[in-house]
């Protein structure tokens, strides 16, 4: 009897099968993963935690590559313009992709871009029709609780005689979601030192961090709406900047652009730089209008003056609550932040054109210390911001940039240009320029 008909007949059908399944995602250890990308960015003034809180969002969420708009894949920081334009063509020609292995016919996509996608990226093709709210609760793609705890065994001299709280450092958190569908999230954090308590006066109700959001997805004209904690980003963030960037390390091409991601949810510990209220986008092709408002508190050390008809407030960012001092200037000051944008995006694509317009105001005069270090810090109760920005995509080259004010005094821009040269060689260059009466409370433009 003949065996190599049988054989090859098997071959064949084993190549099939083994083809049709998807590749598996490296069993990677993200604190292991993120550690190793932020040895690589040293070089940039940043914490690991802020590095940590970004980066575990990806790795927890992963973008699908079929639905992910543009400035969503450049976030990922792991794939220049030419391959995000070549991979937008391809989905336009062919369809939706059905495999990773899918990846490896785009010219620009070698395997190691492709290994390095596995852990931040996935690959659905399901119905996203909306069957009802209760059926969509049902069906969501995460839905986990973390809780983490940590201590020194080694307490400092701080515990004995001016922390109010424990040790313990205490993080949980809840998050149900559905990618593109919706996402509703709680978050809590107790740094070490601080106090688990329920005291209205203080505003503390447990932990001394909550956090809240509820977010829809497309929903007829409603793009985008969020309820709650939430970030935007739009431009090159020189007005609203949400979410984090890794600056100038030893990648110094593709992070010195900022994406235009609009609204998302706010799910990082980090107590500073996010909007608590609402926000929606809503879609009137090819212009996006995002209207909102956000009302909080933050801390301040707030000092009377009677020359002034306000007390005075000199607002502190450090999130720590652990002593009496630290504890008098919780959430003393109250911030009112309010306005609008405006994009347009081509049919194409490659063209994007917006303008944000918001004002912030406070409940105290804000005055910060008389030392040399404040000579150009910002005085006052309220600041109006206003920008303008672009991004246009032709072929290899990538045109960005983004004009401003404050109060119609300060002045700032950021201008910049990257090429793709090839498979190995690509070439960037951003000017930048700030005047030191621009004061832009939540933005965080390209700088050093």
């Amino acid at each position: 009897m003949h065996s190599k008909p049988y054989i090859f007949f098997f071959c064949i059908c084993a190549s099939i099968i083994g083809f049709s399944q998807l590749p598996q995602k490296p069993e990677t250890d993200p604190e292991s993963l993120i550690f190793s990308l932020y040895r690589q960015n040293q070089g940039s003034d940043i914490s690991y935690q802020d590095f940590y809180e970004s980066l575990y969002q990806f790795y927890q969420n992963p973008i699908d590559l079929n639905t992910a708009s543009t400035d969503e894949l450049r976030g990922l920081f792991l794939l220049n313009d030419k391959q995000i334009a070549e991979l937008k063509s391809h989905i336009h020609t062919f369809g939706p992709l059905l495999s990773f292995y899918e990846l490896q016919s785009i010219e620009s996509f070698d395997l190691i871009t492709i290994q390095s996608l596995l852990p931040f990226a996935t690959i659905t093709t399901e119905d996203r029709t909306w069957r009802g709210l209760k059926k969509e609760l049902q069906n969501a793609h995460q839905h986990y609780f973390l809780f983490r705890q940590s201590t020194d065994l080694e307490k400092s001299k701080g515990y004995s005689n001016a922390y109010n709280g424990d040790p313990n450092q205490l993080y949980m958190r809840y998050r149900m979601q559905k990618y593109r569908c919706y996402s509703f999230g709680l978050t809590a954090e107790k740094d070490a030192g601080e106090k688990l308590e329920i005291n209205p006066k203080l505003k503390t109700y447990g932990t001394d961090y909550l956090s809240f959001h509820a977010f829809v997805y497309d929903r007829g004209r409603i793009k985008k709406w969020a309820l709650g904690d939430y970030q935007m980003q739009f431009g090159q963030g020189l007005i609203l900047s949400g979410g984090f960037f890794i600056g100038k390390g030893s990648e110094s091409i593709l992070t010195i652009r900022r994406n235009s991601s609009g609204i998302s949810p706010y799910t990082s510990s980090l107590e500073t730089n996010y909007f608590r209220g609402t926000a929606i986008t809503l879609d009137f092709k090819p212009f996006e209008i995002t209207p909102f408002v956000s009302r909080k508190w933050v801390d301040g050390a707030v000092q009377a003056d009677s020359s002034y008809e306000d007390d005075l407030a000199t607002l502190r960012n450090t999130g720590l609550h652990r002593t009496a001092t630290e504890r008098e200037v919780r959430k003393t000051v109250l911030e009112t932040d309010y306005g609008i944008n405006i994009n347009y995006k081509s049919e194409s694509k490659h063209l994007q054109i917006g303008t944000t317009v918001m004002q912030t105001q406070y409940d105290k005069i804000i005055s910060s210390a008389d030392k040399l270090y404040n000579k150009f810090a910002f005085r006052g109760k309220q600041t109006t911001n206003a920008s303008a920005y672009y991004s246009y995509f032709w072929r290899n080259i990538s045109l960005f940039g983004e004009v401003g004010t404050s109060n119609g005094i300060g002045k700032g821009i950021v201008q910049g240009v990257l090429i793709a040269m090839g498979s190995k060689l690509d070439l960037s260059l951003l000017y930048r320029n700030f005047s030191t009466d621009l004061y832009t409370p939540h933005g965080n433009a390209f700088s050093e």
